[in-house]
């Protein structure tokens, strides 16, 4: 394939995957109503409230993205941190 074969690929793989997250972090707040997080709402000094809820759908997501990313990248650059590890 030609590089700009490529990067049209990668292109539309970015619109993707920034479209799917949009979308998980817009539809993250569905589940957990204003109501439910004022009921489960911490005070502290009276006026500040902390509130409590699940993990979206959004965050197991993206941190997911993260551990995999970091594994693959352990992985293609191991000779890189063979140096630290094993001296």
């Amino acid at each position: 394939m030609s590089t700009n074969v490529n990067l049209a690929f990668f292109t539309l793989l970015i619109i993707a995957v920034v479209g799917i997250l949009t979308y998980l972090a817009v539809r993250s707040g569905s589940g957990y109503s204003v109501k439910d997080a004022e009921a489960h709402a911490e005070r502290f000094a009276g006026d500040v409230k902390e509130g409590h809820g699940g993990m979206t759908a959004f965050c197991w997501v993206t941190i997911g993205a993260i551990i995999i990313w970091s594994i693959v990248y352990l992985i293609m650059n191991w000779s890189e941190f063979a140096v630290v590890f094993f001296r």
